[in-house]
């Protein structure tokens, strides 16, 4: 279980989060808003699913993507790594427009599989696309994903902060 736990522990905390935010969108969306006569927009929620498995190119491209209308977003994506060949490397990255977030990922000398979850924020100032795009390091020819899910949860406002 705490094998499970470990490797799921990224995947489960951005669930209890899009779950959150879903759940308790119309009492949010009171908070978001400066003005009590302004209504703000509750959050919405638009996921993509793709079981795979997609076998992953020797160049960067793109496995998966979601469409998006215009707006700003959280967006995720999760998805397993697989390999016949215990120890091989792949690289991918979600992209929404010009906001990007990079994974190196390689599975243990002793495991197949890999778990990956990403997360990006993006404003669309018209419709667009979140991608996922991967590539086998390794040239392998021998990675997949598959479980392949794309979730993006449209808000109000995106603050950036830098981490202490």
């Amino acid at each position: 279980m705490v094998e499970f736990l470990r490797k799921h522990a990224a995947t489960i905390v951005v669930a209890m989060v899009v779950a959150a935010v879903t759940a308790g969108g119309p009492a949010l969306a009171g908070l978001r808003t400066h003005s009590s006569a302004t209504a703000a927009t509750p959050p919405a929620v638009t996921t993509g699913y793709k079981a795979g498995p997609v076998d992953l190119p020797a160049t960067t491209g793109t496995i998966a993507s979601l469409g998006l209308s215009a707006g700003k977003y959280v967006i995720t994506a999760s998805f397993q790594l697989t390999t016949s060949n215990p120890g091989l490397y792949s690289f991918c990255q979600l992209k929404a427009g010009t906001n990007v977030q990079h994974a190196d990922e390689g599975t243990p000398a002793s495991e197949t599989y890999d778990f990956v979850t990403m997360h990006v924020t993006h404003t669309f100032t018209s419709a667009g696309s979140a991608k996922l795009r991967c590539n086998d390091v390794s040239a392998s020819s021998n990675i997949t994903a598959s479980y392949i899910r794309i979730t993006a949860v449209s808000v109000n406002k995106i603050t950036k902060v830098s981490l202490g």
